[in-house]
Order: C-alpha cells, then structure tokens, then sequence
C-alpha cells in the first residue's frame, strides 16, 4: 500500500541532493499517517507533513512527540529525509565547535627596529617594538617581554604598564586589554650604549596571550645590532694672557681615532663671562654658554683655538666638553675639562 505521497523540499543540508534550491521529491507516507485538517502549535505555527498531520499531535510540544516537535508520529520517515535532518545537527554542531575553537585562538606576532641601526658607544639608542595579531580571535590580556641587550642600560620607555623584571635587562609590559583581530601597538624603549661596547647587540622579544597561538613561530624575535668603532675626542685646556677683565684661554681638541670625526663640537660653561673673540674655530653662543664648532678632524688631528672672555668681578670657571653628535666614543673620560682663571 503506497499511500498518498508527500513532496519535501529542502535546502538545508550541503550533501544531500534536497539540498538544491528548488528541488522536490515524491516520497510515500507510512500506513500510520492518516489525514487530517492541519492543527496549530502555539508559537511554532502549523505542524503539517504535506497535507497530513501527524497523529497523536495535539498541538503542543508535549505527549507522544515531547522534544521532537511531532517527528515521532511520522512513523516510517524517508531514509534520505532523515540522512538530511541528521547532517542539518551535525553541520550545526561542526559550525559551533568551529565558531568556538576560532573564539579561543589568535595569531600574535612581534616585530623590532633598531635606530639607529648602527649603534654607536656612549650614545642613544632607540628600539621600537610592535605586536599585531591577526586572529582569528582576539588575543586576552597578551604579555610583551623583551630582553634588552646588557651592554645597554635602560632609560625609559613610552608604556605606564611596563615595568623591570628578573634582571636591569628584562623589561615586562602587560596589557590591560585585549587585542582584537587586526589590531597592532607596541611600545618604544630608549636607552643608552655602554662605551664598552664591542658588539652585536642582542635583544630579544617574546609576545604571549591567554589563548592558544595558531601560530607560535612569529612569537619571538631577536635583533642584532652592530656596533661602529666611533672615534676618541678629547680636550684640554690651558689659560691664556690677562689684560684687566679680559680673560683668555686656549683649548686643544685631539681626535685618536679610529673613525674620522666631520662634527665634533666644544661647549663651554662662562658663568656669566662674555664672549668677546674666538681665533682657530666657529664660536658662539648665548646667556651662560658658548658653543664651538670644528672642521673636519681625521684619527690622529690636533686642533687648537683660543678665547677670550670679558669677565664680571669674580673668578672665571668653566666646563669644556668635546662630543660628535655621529660618533660614539669608546673611552669617554677626556672628553671633559675644567678651568678656573682668577680675575686680577
């Protein structure tokens, strides 16, 4: 006994051919499907199979059908219609555990530049440290720590949150958010090359989060940074002739290499002395201080240039200090003199 037939539509399930919009198929009822005028379900609408309602379905979720919205009257249901309701939870569940499985994962990365990317001894050194994380999740509460290199001491950095870790070196910096997908920071450390220097430059940087890493391999970063030679300046000074309140005095520059100097530069404290006349160099300067500057000095040089200030009616005691704004210097302890001239 074949019954009426009933034809379902479904687009609901990826493999099953009911699947295709506009698909339909002739499938028989079951002897125990009788017909009926359909019968309505309070907050579900009409239940009807085709033109038949499904015994023992009183309108409610409830008596023979409980938790199955009516599928249990429908006595032989069609092998491929059920293969199709079946796939619909699957890919359902298969969609969820995708859904939450992407929720627990991001992709962080970190990324450091040195500037200058040749360090120089005795001078400033900058490193700017970048994170970015490229999900699919956001990455909860991520952890910076970079390892700055020990010939390098920490002057300060640009994030409030950082802060000192196991050694001088170790600099840790949590976030107190968490970092959606697409979204980059980072934090800029400044620092200063020991004149000892020799090099390269290691520093290292490690990024981590609360949740899983698709990608652990971009976590980590190390840097080196190569270290010049820079140059070794030093000045002296020696006092000059005295004509009343004009005071003079002679200052000698010596660069002993290795590296040719193109900037080097004197400054000096006056104490309230003016500058009246500079003879062998470029000379100015303001309230308190003048500033000389030198030609070119290849490893080796000597140069010699003189000054004479109009002093007020006390000693004259100044401060010389020789520096290249390019060029570190390894052996920065005669880069300093001082002097006292006494007014007659």
């Amino acid at each position: 006994m074949t019954g009426p037939r009933l034809r379902a539509l479904s687009a609901a399930w990826p493999e099953s051919p009911l699947a295709s919009p506009g698909y339909v198929e002739d499938v028989p009822l079951g002897p125990d499907v009788v017909q009926g005028p359909p019968r309505r379900s309070p907050g579900f609408g009409t239940v009807r199979v085709g033109g038949a309602v499904c015994p023992g379905h009183d309108g409610r979720m409830g008596g023979r059908n409980r938790g199955y919205g009516g599928l249990v009257g429908m006595g032989r249901v069609p092998a491929r219609v059920l293969a199709g309701m079946v796939g619909v939870a699957v890919l359902a569940g298969q969609t969820a555990a995708r859904a939450d499985e992407e929720w627990g994962r991001a992709d962080l990365s970190v990324t450091v530049l040195a500037s200058p990317s040749v360090a120089q001894p005795g001078q400033l050194i900058t490193y700017r440290v970048q994170v970015r994380n490229d999900g699919p999740g956001d990455a909860v509460l991520p952890v910076l720590t970079v390892n700055v290199p020990p010939e390098v001491d920490v002057l300060g950095v640009d994030v409030a949150t950082c802060r000192p870790g196991r050694t001088v070196s170790e600099v840790i910096c949590p976030s107190e958010r968490d970092v959606i997908v697409g979204a980059d920071g980072g934090v800029t450390i400044h620092g200063i090359v020991r004149s000892g220097a020799r090099g390269p430059l290691r520093l290292t940087a490690h990024i981590s989060s609360a949740v899983e890493d698709g990608d652990p391999l971009d976590n980590d970063v190390t840097l080196g940074t190569r270290v010049d030679q820079g140059a070794d300046l030093g000045v002296r000074l020696t006092s000059g002739p005295k004509r009343g309140r004009r005071l003079s005095m002679a200052a000698t520059v010596r660069n002993r290499g290795p590296r040719a100097v193109r900037d080097a530069q004197v400054s000096f404290t006056t104490g309230g002395a003016r500058l009246v006349a500079a003879e062998g160099a470029r000379c100015g300067g303001g309230a308190g201080q003048v500033v000389c500057a030198l030609g070119r000095m290849a490893s080796g040089r000597k140069v010699r240039f003189t000054l004479a200030f109009r002093a007020p009616r006390r000693p004259l005691e100044t401060t010389a200090v020789v520096r290249s704004s390019r060029l570190g210097d390894r052996r920065p302890a005669d880069n300093q003199a001082r002097m006292r001239i006494a007014v007659r």
